[in-house]
């Protein structure tokens, strides 16, 4: 499809032109990107995507469409197999019709991605815990999901902490009840839905998943 872009507002003086070189999927710019701010941050404009739910009331289905959609993305890029219940689930988030998302998520969960090679997915913060839980979902074999979060469970011990490079103030506590989350060679998967915090995954691995198994492979 031809280049697609768009001029974001930033103040009265400033502006950023976003251009979308490719769009597999035909998604509208807006669905993917929009910049918003947080007070008293030090990052004044954050690009966020409203597909997402950032600042957007969407139909639930949405999000966990969205989840899958990636889900899906992950399978082909392991396996170099296309399953076409991808552009089942394009279509129906492109068509913002309620009825279809919900049709599209039926014919997902009636049969799910079974036999794939073990895998550890790992989201990394709370919104990013309900998008891996989504991307999880739809696999059936042999896959581990690890939450994260920003309390501390006192009744129940942490397999991880993580100080949070985006906000130097917080940590991240990982929990599962799976204490051998890390004992075996699968990939490790980590989820994130935050452009600003790529310092933090890198800092992730080399804090704790080079040490845990020097060999495991590590996607992100």
């Amino acid at each position: 499809m031809s280049h697609i872009s768009k001029v974001f507002p930033l103040d009265q003086l400033k502006q950023v032109e976003v251009k979308v070189e490719k769009n597999r999927f035909d998604f509208e710019i807006d669905e993917m990107l929009a910049i918003t701010q947080e007070e008293q941050s030090e990052f004044p404009f954050i690009p966020v995507s409203p597909c997402l739910g950032y600042s957007r009331g969407l139909y639930p289905e949405h999000p966990l469409l969205i989840g899958l959609l990636l889900g899906f993305l992950y399978h082909e890029s392991q396996t170099g197999e296309t399953d076409e219940r991808i552009y089942n689930i394009a279509k129906a988030l492109n068509s913002k019709n309620r009825g279809k998302m919900i049709q599209a998520l039926n014919k997902v969960e009636a049969s799910k991605l079974g036999h794939y090679p073990p895998t550890r997915f790992i989201g990394l913060s709370e919104r990013a815990v309900n998008l891996g839980q989504s991307i999880f979902s739809l696999f059936d074999d042999d896959v581990m999901f690890l939450a994260s979060t920003r309390d501390k469970v006192i009744s129940h011990p942490p397999l991880l902490d993580h100080d949070d490079l985006v906000d130097s103030q917080e940590r991240l506590f990982f929990y599962t009840k799976d204490k051998d989350f890390f004992d075996n060679d699968e990939r490790i998967a980590i989820i994130d839905n935050h452009l600003l915090n790529g310092s933090s995954v890198l800092n992730l691995i080399k804090k704790y998943m080079i040490n845990i198994h020097q060999e495991k492979r590590i996607l992100y």
